[in-house]
């Protein structure tokens, strides 16, 4: 249960047995997502391992994630915007 609260507190519990705790909640989220079609982002997956190393909260993970995906979008949608005006030429 210590893990559990450190791994709430506003900079994240280093120890090893915190570091594990979250390694195996990560690893299990992975699997999870593998299981639905996920493929290997590393960007994704340097945001994660940052969290599980200590280096950044749950939160601050959260938003680094969300900033992540909207870069991810919007680049998507500039690339498919060019491509429909390519169409039309």
């Amino acid at each position: 249960m210590a893990v559990r609260a450190a791994i709430h507190d506003p900079r994240p519990d280093r120890s090893p047995a915190a570091v594990a705790h979250r390694r195996s909640i990560t690893d299990q989220a992975r699997a999870s997502n593998a299981r639905q079609g996920y493929t290997h982002d590393p960007e994704l997956e340097a945001l994660v391992e940052a969290y599980v190393a200590g280096d950044m909260t749950l939160e601050e993970k959260g938003e680094a994630i969300d900033a992540l995906v909207a870069a991810q979008v919007a680049a998507f949608k500039a690339a498919d915007a060019a491509e429909a005006r390519e169409e039309r030429r």
